[in-house]
């Protein structure tokens, strides 16, 4: 059959040359003679171009034709591998480059005109793909970019419309990344650059690549939650870490400084611009823990920039200069006792470098840190009323102030305040007596007040410590090279003393007024910044030498940080 389909080739009888040539060539392929394939099958597409079967041409011949020969290649690189190492080809032979030539641009020319795109799979025609090095990060603005390495196994060069790749981390977060323009693939190394405007912190890996040039599409799919062999994994080098610049636009979640126990509790959500000259921005604010429920229709934007349009969890602003902040104030309610909320933060900003967008999830104890017992004495003309405060957790608290707000019906009276913050630690509560007394002529109606509310100004021990940290390492970064790390190095560290502080440390603390950082001595930081190419090494080194010669931190007087009625 296989002389009958070359014969009737040679006579130009291509009709009865190619339903031959159909039916002979899977025999030479499933018999490992690859180069009669080839042979036959660039006969075979000449017979389908003359006949004007389009479809078959760009499918069966074509697409089949152009992943042969880049099979070849790939074998051809393999035997020179082997001859490096001292191997031997055993003279194999292999298709002439020149008869091959040319295939892949009828097959861009002829596939423009179909009406579905030709998809083939990148492993057929690419070899040698990967990430090369860490991402990244363009000086005054907020996106970042990929290099993505692949070996075109290709005759002729082309070119891409564009290239592109997904990374995917937990919890069903991704980003899209693709090439500015129009890209130039060359048979042999290719190193291409894509780019993402969206920002996410975390750890993903590459689980999508695609390339597209007119109707042709390269497409690569794997699970990034499966392990992969490496030595036959098609893509190298998969995972990607992104880490947050100090520079960028920022969002940080916190509690309510001032909370009243018989109102609803909020949530501050602030948006700092950091060195971007936003012209527009859209923030959306969402749960992220089952149960919560914000309260969006009550929330306030505090300060003097006011949104343009607010609606449900959207706030959105007009011009907002570099190196400004606005807070998001709301309300929230859970269905159930919670240590802690999660608020998913997305903000779209437009900026004269372009527009980007930013993802953050940022948790928050809600839960009080401290707890109140009060005991009543009654006597004939007053009523003294003894307040135990004592801590809700193996955090000490240091007690600033306090007081009893009087009511229509009630004054209240203290004797001889304190000098210094009252210390309240673990199973030692401090002790506030109140005397309590009628008002003179004071009258009960249905619209008096008679309520009375205690008013604590406090601070937790262990926020102070983690305050510490954060303004000690920021200092000593300021004036690094490595300045715009001090938000990731900020993060490691906390995560590393809120694990490494027992309670017995806390409460020396509190007593000395000053900490040990020896606890951290022995932290693997190349570890925790694994993934920011040569840079753990730095950011390894600097924490070694400042917790050498930061041996102790002394803890400065606390301010009244929250307040409690």
């Amino acid at each position: 059959m296989a002389d009958l389909a070359v014969l009737k080739f040679h006579l130009g009888e291509h009709a009865d040359a190619a339903f031959w040539f159909y039916r002979v060539i899977p025999f030479f392929g499933e018999a490992g003679w690859s180069l009669l394939e080839l042979s036959m099958l660039v006969m075979y597409a000449r017979c389908l171009k003359a006949l004007g079967r389009v479809e078959d041409y760009v499918h069966k011949a074509l697409r089949q034709l152009v992943c042969k020969a880049a099979a070849a290649e790939r074998e051809r690189l393999g035997c020179r591998l082997g001859k490096r190492l001292g191997g031997n080809d055993g003279g194999k032979k292999f298709p002439e480059r020149e008869a091959i030539r040319g295939f892949l641009k009828d097959l861009l020319e002829v596939a423009a005109g179909l009406e579905k795109e030709v998809r083939i799979p990148m492993a057929s025609l690419v070899c040698g793909m990967g990430l090369d090095g860490p991402p990244c990060y363009d000086d005054g603005q907020d996106g970042f970019a990929l290099f993505l390495d692949m070996h075109s196994l290709l005759v002729d060069e082309f070119e891409a419309t564009s290239v592109g790749l997904r990374i995917s981390g937990s919890a069903g977060r991704e980003i899209w990344l693709k090439t500015s323009g129009p890209v130039v693939i060359r048979p042999g190394p290719n190193k291409v650059r894509v780019q993402s405007a969206v920002m996410m912190a975390g750890t993903f890996e590459v689980d999508q690549v695609w390339l597209r040039s007119g109707k042709m599409l390269l497409h690569y799919e794997r699970d990034a939650s499966q392990a992969t062999d490496k030595e036959t994994a098609v893509l190298k080098s998969p995972r990607v870490t992104l880490y947050q610049r100090t520079s960028c636009l920022d969002v940080q979640l916190m509690g309510a400084q001032d909370l009243q126990l018989d109102k609803k509790k909020s949530l501050d959500l602030e948006l700092l611009t950091g060195w971007n000259d936003i012209r527009s921005c859209e923030v959306k604010v969402k749960s992220a823990t089952g149960g919560l429920r914000l309260v969006m229709s009550e929330a306030e934007v505090i300060g003097s920039l006011q949104p343009t349009k607010s609606q449900g969890g959207g706030f959105t602003f007009g011009d907002m200069p570099a190196n400004t902040s606005v807070r998001i104030r709301f309300p929230f309610t859970v269905e159930q006792d919670l240590l802690d909320v999660t608020v998913r933060a997305e903000v779209v900003y437009t900026t004269d470098k372009g527009t980007f967008t930013f993802f953050k999830s940022a948790s928050v104890p809600i839960s009080l840190a401290l707890e109140v017992n009060v005991q009543d004495i009654f006597k004939h003309e007053a009523l003294f009323s003894r307040f135990a405060v004592s801590t809700a957790n193996d955090s000490p608290l240091r007690l600033l102030d306090s007081e009893l707000l009087g009511s229509d019906l009630f004054d209240s009276h203290f004797g001889q305040p304190s000098n210094q913050p009252v210390l309240v630690f673990p199973n030692q509560p401090a002790s506030l007596l109140y005397k309590i007394t009628r008002k003179p002529g004071s009258k009960l109606g249905p619209k008096v007040n008679k309520t009375l509310y205690l008013k604590l100004y406090y601070s937790v021990i262990h926020d102070e410590i983690e305050a510490l940290f954060k303004h000690a390492l920021t200092a000593a970064l300021a004036s690094t090279p490595l300045r715009e790390f001090s938000k990731l190095v900020i993060t490691r560290v906390l995560t590393q003393v809120r694990a490494g502080l027992s309670a017995f440390d806390l409460e020396k603390a509190t007593l000395l007024s000053e900490l040990p950082t020896s606890f951290l001595t022995c932290t693997n930081w190349e570890k925790l910044f694994a993934g920011l190419g040569t840079t753990p090494t730095s950011l390894s080194s600097f924490l070694r030498t400042w917790l050498a010669t930061h041996p102790t931190l002394l803890s400065a007087p606390a301010i009244p940080i929250h307040h409690q009625h």
